[in-house]
């Protein structure tokens, strides 16, 4: 076997890697999110926390062990390798080290969700502790998905320029809402409509808060979310070779309503889940059928429409630069997504949760 095969082989075992995190990371997000998980294993039913953590201390090992490969190769073969060739293991090691601290990330939180599950007086679960685990695996997964998008761009050197070996659909997807995230939580997001930064208040003290100031509050976190989602869905409406785009986007609102590091829905506060999946809905007709000059409108409009009243007047500058400025999230959501060649990844291992989403988007498309 030459050394290009051996890498090959060496970026395919990366891969396997990867399928067996996003399976875990799936199984705790997804089938027993945060709240759901907490009133699930006190009901006696579910997924228990202790289960889930077993699963994510069983990556460790299986990380540990990809990683000890890469710098055995390292030590036999890497000379031998042209020069591409080392510029992808260098990109291939670098996502190796990356998804290693992301699954470490994902093991503390679960070891702090585990505690927490167990209840007592000396409970270390907090809401502090919670929320600073969970910065830390966004931070993780962050970083990660920005090294496999290199490694991508970089898979011509092992796989050939038409490879049928592509990254997983549904990284990609989980790659796409980080860009939502990003676009709620980024306080440079906020700046721009008159907000020191982007609040960040649980239920409890949300009553402290001015009426008025929680309402405008309330009605920002949801349009920068709306937003950002009609951006993804009318980018892959304008993919005609695009196979899955029903599938992708289906996938898109379930990380959006159910979550991925916790279910959004209340974090936009919305009543029920009912609500916020009927605002998605209306985010992606609104924006998909706008013309790209028209959307900051449509957003200032959507914002009034919510609060019953005017926008206040820094809005309409915040609005312009949501979709114009190069720093924001929005403007560059496409140029992202072209990037990352996820409209000619035809290989689809999206599966879905709950396919009401699936039925909502092919009725929307």
């Amino acid at each position: 076997m030459s050394q290009r095969e051996r890498l090959r082989e060496l970026a395919l075992t990366v891969n396997e890697g990867l399928t067996a995190y996003i399976a875990v990371h799936n199984e705790i997000f997804e089938e027993a999110a945060t709240a759901k998980s907490l009133l699930k294993n006190l009901a006696g039913k579910g997924v228990l926390m202790s289960k889930l953590l077993e699963d994510c201390e069983a990556l460790v090992p299986l990380w540990d062990d990809i990683s000890e490969e890469l710098e055995d190769f390292k030590s036999s073969d890497y000379l031998l390798l042209s020069e591409d060739e080392r510029g992808f293991f260098d990109i291939l090691s670098r996502y190796v080290e990356a998804l290693q601290k992301t699954v470490t990330a994902l093991v503390d939180r679960q070891r702090l969700m585990n505690e927490g599950a167990k209840g007592g007086r000396n409970n270390p679960m907090t809401w502090t502790a919670h929320r600073e685990k969970e910065d830390l695996y966004q931070q993780a997964v962050n970083e990660y998905i920005a090294v496999g998008e290199k490694l991508n761009e970089a898979r011509y050197v092992v796989f050939g320029e038409h490879s049928e070996t592509t990254v997983s659909l549904d990284a990609q997807c989980a790659s796409a809402f980080t860009i939502i995230s990003r676009t709620v939580r980024d306080d440079a997001h906020w700046r721009a409509f008159g907000f020191k930064k982007c609040p960040h208040r649980g239920k409890i003290f949300q009553g402290l808060v001015p009426a008025a100031k929680l309402e405008r509050e309330t009605t920002l976190l949801r349009e920068l979310c709306g937003a950002s989602f009609g951006a993804i869905c009318r980018w892959t409406v304008e993919q005609d070779q695009f196979p899955h785009r029903e599938v992708f986007i289906a996938k898109l609102i379930e990380y959006v309503i159910d979550g991925v590091a916790e279910p959004l829905w209340p974090v936009f506060r919305f009543v029920t889940r009912r609500d916020a999946i009927d605002f998605i809905q209306k985010a992606c007709a609104d924006y998909v059928q706008t013309d790209d000059r028209d959307r900051p409108q449509v957003f200032l409009n959507r914002c009034a429409e919510h609060m019953g009243q005017l926008v206040p007047k820094a809005w309409i500058v915040g609005a312009a630069w949501l979709f114009s400025h190069p720093k924001s999230y929005v403007f560059n959501t496409a140029l992202s997504l072209t990037d990352a060649g996820i409209a000619s990844n035809y290989e689809n291992d999206i599966e879905l949760n709950d396919h009401e989403f699936l039925t909502i988007v092919e009725n929307m498309l």
